[in-house]
């Protein structure tokens, strides 16, 4: 089983010391996989059956942080 090298490309961009009235926040935006590229990872072959394991899908999301 041969399994060539592979690139994933992830990401952050952030907004620091935001203020809410008095209280300071960070807002970010993130994502992984950002190519959404299919990869396996590992696979399995026997003689009954084959399963691979595959990096995940494009995932992406929002985070907001209080500092109180």
């Amino acid at each position: 089983l041969y399994a060539p090298a592979f690139w994933t490309i992830n990401g952050r961009v952030a907004l620091r010391d935001l203020y809410i009235g008095e209280v300071k926040t960070e807002l970010a935006v993130w994502g992984k996989n950002l190519t959404d590229r299919k990869v396996a990872t590992t696979a399995l072959y026997t003689p009954l059956a084959t399963s691979a394991a595959y990096v995940p899908g494009r995932t992406y999301g929002l985070d907001l942080t209080v500092e109180f």
